[in-house]
């Protein structure tokens, strides 16, 4: 049985060209939430783990990924209900390719960033430990 691809090359493409753009815009204009977890992940600083701000993941951009472990976080505003059923629906299409996924509150990150990296440190230790 032949495989149908979902859409023509030519617009995969398209696609993917349009997610990289706004993924270096995103990288480029952070929220103030993003940039001081920066801080925390980038440069390997966060264990020895380097981590990508704004990494395209098919048609989703996440907020960092970790690619040694295919750790994602998600930082989210406040949100409706509507959202939130959004953003189950993206954790799920980004399960399917292997990605855990961790989401934080902005709050959360700006009002404590070092236990928000924290919690980050203790999931990279069981992952490192395969629990």
């Amino acid at each position: 049985m032949e495989r149908i691809r979902p859409y023509p090359g030519s617009i995969q493409i398209r696609v993917l060209k349009e997610m990289t753009r706004r993924a270096r815009f995103q990288r480029n204009q952070p929220t103030a939430a993003e940039a001081m977890l920066w801080e925390y992940l980038r440069k390997g600083r966060l264990m020895g783990y380097k981590f990508r701000g704004q990494h395209v993941v098919r048609k989703y951009i996440l907020d960092f990924f970790c690619p040694a472990v295919s750790l994602g976080i998600e930082l989210d505003e406040e949100v409706h209900a509507e959202q939130k059923e959004h953003d189950m629906f993206r954790s799920d299409g980004l399960h399917e390719p292997g990605i855990q996924i961790f989401r934080f509150s902005n709050e959360g990150v700006l009002k404590n960033v070092e236990v928000v990296a924290g919690e980050i440190s203790h999931t990279l230790n069981n992952i490192r430990r395969g629990t």
